[in-house]
């Protein structure tokens, strides 16, 4: 598969977002890319659960990052926080929408692409690593 390159999103000062992310979704479960856009989208964490044995971790998430801006991303414990870094650190793929990465859409780019991406634009430091 190959990746449109996509013209960077304008942020509130009208510079290019470095990272640009619109309606991102990450599923977890058997048949994870029904959810969204069902009547299940709406559900709550835990009828999600009990109804489809579906976890939605990361539900219509959308920001923009500028070049040098300093985003935090805060929240109680299983929020969906790391799921939400995985994926802007390509570590994961979204069930469902937009990630824009210094231009080039890199949400659904094959393995090869990715590895580029993640070798030559994105960093990802954990908290505990363990070499």
């Amino acid at each position: 598969m190959t990746a449109a390159v996509l013209a960077p999103q304008k942020g509130d000062q009208g510079q290019a977002s470095a990272i640009s992310v619109r309606s991102l979704w990450k599923v977890f479960g058997p048949k994870a890319d029904t959810i969204v856009g069902s009547p299940a989208a709406d559900l709550s964490r835990s009828d999600l659960l009990a109804t489809t044995g579906c976890v939605a971790a990361v539900r219509d998430v959308s920001f923009d990052v500028a070049p040098g801006e300093v985003f935090v991303v805060m929240g109680l414990s299983g929020s969906g926080k790391s799921t939400l870094l995985n994926l802007v650190g390509c570590l994961d793929r979204p069930t469902a929408g937009s990630y824009v990465l210094d231009g080039q859409e890199v949400a659904r780019l094959d393995e090869s692409s990715l590895s580029r991406v993640r070798r030559y634009k994105i960093g990802f430091v954990f908290q505990a690593f363990h070499l």
